[in-house]
């Protein structure tokens, strides 16, 4: 049964980033959970996540809402009186506060640790993932100059003369930007709303250019650098990855900074005032000169932008795949953070290619695609790899055609006496996990039956031990499988590379037991991490061992599994290949 979650908050465009990671977790506690976000009508905080996929809906007004169409109602604490009248009538079984009162120590936590906690009690485990934002592109586009770095700069914060404390002076802003734009040949660009400053005499000016924050967002990612305050323009530019300096003064960095890696902060120390940070204490309220951020110069970032422009950029890669071969290395490529990447269906999408991949460092073609159009290839400046993770054998005169359309190609087999680079398979570890289910198959074997040597395989095995058999299944259900699974036998078409079965089993903590290859790697031992069979009484002997002792079988998986998810996760051998190519 689908559960159906509302989210209420009503403060800023921050506080609703910092709910991403607890609504991405919500998907993981629940199967397919359907999350609407409830967000005030004049702020439209929920605004930036408007359209994102992990959202059944994006509201702005509690007219019309019934309390039973929900099971769950989170309540940020970040709201005001605006949906009393509605939280007031609500079951009060249904509720769930995100509590910020008493017990929390501001200077160890962070907004997001806090509003993680629901989840944790609704059975997640796991660090909070990075925050997300939507991003819409402007019917018209502000021209950038190419050439240029495009620094953004957010002068401001929420427009109330409570938040000007958190402010640095209009006329600093402008001796930076003339500084970058000389020393640095940028461009700047101004973002923010409201009053927040920018100055028509330098750079491009976007201040109340947008009522659409997701359009502030997509213009944001067009920056390579990007200057602010504490604000809710900051937490866009990091849920975007965009390297960033933020200015602090009197809020609290500990509670406050960024999520996401890739951010420098600058600050006065406390010789300036003894009292920052002092958000949320009566000092604040008291301050009349907020010499904590007067007293920050333009000396103390620039040597912080020559840092970050040190750093390097995320790499660019357009993975080539039909949607079903692609959904492992999509999702691992999500999570790494030095990547940015779009995935071409070359089966169903119908543009210029070679526009669209211009500015892309590595065109990463998956064997599934082993059809793609090649000459689309052709005139791309961008490396070309292809990485051919099935038995090589089968496809020598389709792969000797290709050869010539890329920088490098990568097997899964050892010898494959085509001069091609051994990359083996791995874990795709956001699907192949223990997922802690009754382990109610004794044997198990995932495959399909396309050669007569195995089906005699099979058939003899048969006679002395009940083997699941299992073919042409669904991610959840394969995953599943695996998991319900004491024991996975293994066969493989030759002797040159492990499958991905093989690493598969050991991720989702199932006992491997396979026939002898070449190509499995050193750290991985015979006999601690996994088994191998000589012929089909010496794997039968060896199955029944290991289901009467299972103390000896689970001290095999639990090793296994430790080496895997150290070394040999898909993001492992992206990381290798993008080392290969000179990348990384």
């Amino acid at each position: 049964m689908t559960e159906k979650i509302l989210i209420v908050i009503e403060s800023g465009i921050g506080n609703a980033i910092f709910l991403t990671p607890l609504i991405k977790s919500l998907h993981k506690a629940f199967d397919k959970p359907e999350v609407t976000l409830l967000s005030s009508s004049y702020r439209k905080e929920g605004k930036i996540v408007e359209g994102w996929k992990y959202l059944k809906d994006c509201i702005y007004t509690a007219k019309g809402l019934n309390h039973g169409d929900f099971d769950r109602i989170l309540i940020s604490p970040m709201y005001g009186s605006n949906f009393n009248y509605f939280l007031k009538a609500a079951p009060k079984n249904k509720l769930i506060p995100i509590t910020y009162g008493q017990g929390i120590d501001w200077n160890r936590e962070h907004e997001i640790d806090v509003n993680m906690r629901p989840v944790l009690n609704l059975g997640f485990s796991g660090k909070a993932p990075p925050t997300e934002v939507v991003t819409k592109k402007p019917k018209k586009v502000p021209k950038l100059i190419k050439s240029k770095l495009k620094v953004g700069f957010h002068t401001g914060c929420y427009n109330h003369p409570n938040y000007d404390k958190k402010k640095w002076a209009g006329e600093q802003w402008l001796e930076l930007a003339k500084k970058l734009e000389k020393d640095f040949n940028a461009q700047i660009i101004w973002f923010g709303a409201g009053k927040d400053y920018s100055s028509s005499e330098i750079g491009l000016d976007l201040v109340n250019k947008f009522e659409d924050v997701r359009e502030t967002a997509y213009m944001i990612n067009q920056c390579d650098l990007f200057i602010t305050l504490d604000s809710g323009l900051s937490h866009i530019a990091n849920a975007l990855f965009k390297p960033m300096i933020v200015l602090f003064g009197p809020t609290m960095p500990s509670k406050n900074r960024p999520w996401n890696p890739g951010y420098t902060i600058v600050s006065s120390n406390k010789t300036v005032c003894k009292n920052i940070p002092c958000y949320f204490t009566p000092q604040y309220d008291s301050c009349k000169d907020n010499q904590c951020m007067k007293q920050i110069n333009v000396s103390d970032i620039i040597p912080e932008v020559k840092i970050c422009l040190k750093k390097k950029k995320k790499i660019k890669i357009c993975l080539v795949a039909c949607r079903q071969l692609g959904e492992s290395l999509n999702r691992v490529l999500e999570g790494m953070e030095h990547i940015e990447f779009f995935q071409y269906d070359y089966q169903n999408e119908n543009y210029n290619f070679a526009d669209k991949v211009r500015d892309f460092d590595l065109i990463f073609v998956l064997h599934g695609a082993i059809n793609f159009n090649l000459e689309m290839l052709k005139n791309i400046s961008a490396k070309k790899i292809l990485w051919f993770n099935d038995n090589v054998c089968r496809y020598v005169s389709r792969l000797k055609e290709m050869a010539p359309y890329f920088d490098e190609i990568f097997t899964i087999n050892k010898d494959n006496k085509l001069g091609m680079d051994f990359v083996p398979c791995g874990i795709d570890d956001t699907q192949f996990f223990d997922q802690k289910l009754d382990r109610d198959i004794d044997v198990s074997f995932i495959g399909n039956l396309y050669t007569d040597k195995r089906i005699r395989w099979l058939t003899e095995i048969r006679k002395s031990l009940n083997v699941s058999h299992f073919q042409d299944l669904s991610y959840d259900r394969y995953t599943g499988i695996l998991n319900r699974s004491k024991i996975t036998i293994n066969e493989h078409y030759n002797e040159f590379g492990a499958n991905m079965r093989f690493y598969e089993a050991i991720g989702c903590k199932s006992l491997m037991i396979t026939d002898k290859v070449i190509g499995i790697p050193p750290d991985f031992q015979e006999g601690i991490h996994y088994l191998t069979y000589e012929s089909v009484p010496d794997l039968i002997k060896k199955v029944k061992y290991y289901l009467e002792h299972e103390e000896e079988r689970l001290k095999i998986t639990e090793a296994a599994y430790s080496i895997a998810m150290k070394r040999h996760k898909y993001s492992d051998r992206i990381n290798q290949i993008l080392g290969e190519v000179r990348l990384l």
